[in-house]
């Protein structure tokens, strides 16, 4: 899978004062050159950093990054927005290294998703929703002699798509609906990279009307979405026809496990167990002999 890239670039400075114009660079004075973001990948030559699709919306949007020092103190949790003119990110108000010690960075897009610092913890609290996937990122342990530091975005929800296909050649299929049951809520954690789920749950409708379905090929349904990296439960309804009339229907019910940044493709194949098939069994009585009539003329 892709990784999605930033260059944070920073040079030294101090917690508490103000930094110089902005500069990008690795000398200067404690507290005298500001922390900005860059994506590196064209003229900096290191890996591509974002598909075509998601960096114009990235630019466009600005991403969320915190700040934590070594000692655990948060000097910031802000939304960083591009500048066009400067050809990096840059937080709205300006913060620098401390002058001693590293700083922990942690980064999440889009823009919407909180980044949640609380006693060192750093942590995702996320309201499942199919259309959003989130992309989150850390460095750790960086220090103001590095100039750049590469911040590697994950996809850190799990996707699925589905294709359907029928088994019997005897019947019509037409599937009715597809429903997702996912954990409602989920807790990301930097540390570990790993998901805590909730307790809710949240239902999503991922197919609903009529659609005939082949017993020859399977067909893709609808668009891949994006849910907490966990088992999901999936309903899928669907009927069965002959020459137009109907004559089953099926609702029915399996697991389906999600694994963290990787796409899971499901292909459900309905069965026709209840339709009966109309059979006949034909066969024909021998001639009777009667009795013989006795007739004078």
């Amino acid at each position: 899978m892709k990784k999605i890239i930033i260059v944070l670039l920073a040079v030294s400075a101090t917690l508490a004062l103000s930094c110089k114009k902005e500069e990008i660079g690795n000398t200067g004075a404690p507290g005298t050159i500001p922390i900005v973001f860059g994506i590196d990948g064209n003229s900096i030559g290191g890996t591509k950093a974002f598909s075509e699709s998601t960096l114009p919306l990235v630019q466009a949007n600005g991403f969320n990054v915190a700040g934590v020092t070594s000692e655990n103190v948060t000097m910031f949790n802000a939304l960083a927005s591009w500048l066009p003119e400067k050809s990096y990110y840059k937080t709205d108000e300006t913060y620098c290294y401390p002058a001693s010690g590293g700083m922990n960075f942690y980064a999440v897009y889009p823009k919407s998703q909180p980044i949640t610092v609380s006693g060192g913890a750093v942590t995702l609290v996320y309201a499942n929703n199919p259309d959003t996937d989130l992309i989150a990122s850390s460095a750790t342990n960086v220090t103001a002699s590095e100039r750049s530091v590469a911040l590697a975005f994950d996809h850190i929800l799990g996707q699925v798509s589905f294709s359907v296909k029928g088994t019997d050649s005897n019947v019509e299929y037409k599937l009715r609906s597809i429903i997702v049951s996912a954990p409602g809520t989920g807790t990301y954690a930097y540390s570990s990279t790993s998901w805590t789920k909730g307790e809710s749950i949240a239902r999503t409708t991922y197919f609903s009307g009529e659609a005939s379905v082949s017993t020859k090929a399977a067909q893709a349904i609808g668009g891949a979405q994006t849910y907490l990296p966990v088992e999901v439960q999936v309903n899928v309804e669907w009927d069965c026809y002959s020459k137009g009339v109907l004559v089953a229907s099926y609702n029915k019910s399996t697991g389906v496990t999600l694994t963290k940044g990787k796409k899971t493709a499901v292909n459900l194949n309905l069965p026709n167990s209840d339709a009966k098939v109309m059979n006949f069994t034909v066969s024909v009585k021998e001639w009777e002999t009667t009795t013989p009539q006795e007739i004078t003329l």
